[in-house]
């Protein structure tokens, strides 16, 4: 159900960050996007970040965008990312907390796009 919830959150932020009708292609077995196409995800790596540092270093969450109301979609992927970093134990050294830190956000970045080549469908080239 989670799952399906982050997914349908994160075609949304597609839906509000594409501004292009092309979407991803296929050239010689490997996948190409355009960065506009997943900048969406640069912007949940960044709430997965600021997540994760509350986290290990027992702080309150701060977004960078704080002073702006984020779209409905981008709560329910924040609100995935809080309930995905409980399963992620808080280290005890600095460099612990760090790489803790790094392998959250990658992993974050990398489903979120994984998930839009899954719910988006490549444009064919001619």
């Amino acid at each position: 159900m989670s799952k399906k919830r982050l997914t349908a959150a994160l075609a949304c932020l597609c839906l509000f960050a594409g501004s292009s009708a092309l979407a991803w292609t296929k050239e010689n077995g490997r996948v190409k996007l355009r960065p506009e196409e997943i900048s969406h995800c640069e912007t949940l790596a960044l709430d997965a970040a600021a997540i994760m540092v509350a986290r290990q270093w027992n702080l309150p969450v701060s977004y960078m965008d704080e002073d702006a109301i984020p779209v409905q979609a981008r709560e329910q992927a924040r609100h995935q990312l809080s309930d995905d970093v409980l399963n992620h134990p808080v280290r005890a050294g600095e460099a612990e907390k760090i790489e803790a830190l790094e392998a959250f956000v990658a992993a974050s970045r990398r489903k979120c796009i994984l998930d839009y080549i899954d719910s988006v469908p490549p444009t064919a080239i001619n």
